[in-house]
């Protein structure tokens, strides 16, 4: 018998990846910038290039990936519809699942040094 979709989204892992996105964008060529603009509304600007995308799999709800990137002094998200509650608790458990190069354990550390 065939597992319902939601059978699926539970055997799934709760994981956060980062991926690097638009890849065609690093060195763009009008052909690729204007397939970009049709695709997206706006053209992308330099600081778009490189943008922050989050991958996640949550058990028991499924798949998606976030892309944060900046645009005219601002940051965005596309987020996938949803809610920014949602998206915190994602970023959460990429957090917590981080290797931390210089954590400081049992030590008391000043907030200023935090």
């Amino acid at each position: 018998m065939a597992k319902t979709l939601q059978e699926i989204f539970n055997d799934m892992p709760t994981r956060v990846v980062l991926d690097w996105h638009d890849e065609a964008l690093r060195e763009p060529t009008e052909e690729i910038l204007k397939a970009y603009e049709d695709s997206h509304g706006f053209r992308p600007e330099p600081s778009m290039y490189h943008p922050i995308v989050i991958q996640w799999s949550e058990k028991g709800r499924g798949f998606g990936e976030y892309v944060f990137y900046q645009k005219d002094g601002k940051i965005y998200c596309d987020n996938e519809c949803d809610r920014r509650e949602t998206v915190k608790r994602i970023l959460c458990q990429m957090v917590d699942q981080a290797i931390f190069r210089d954590e400081v354990k049992n030590e008391t550390r000043s907030p200023a040094t935090d």
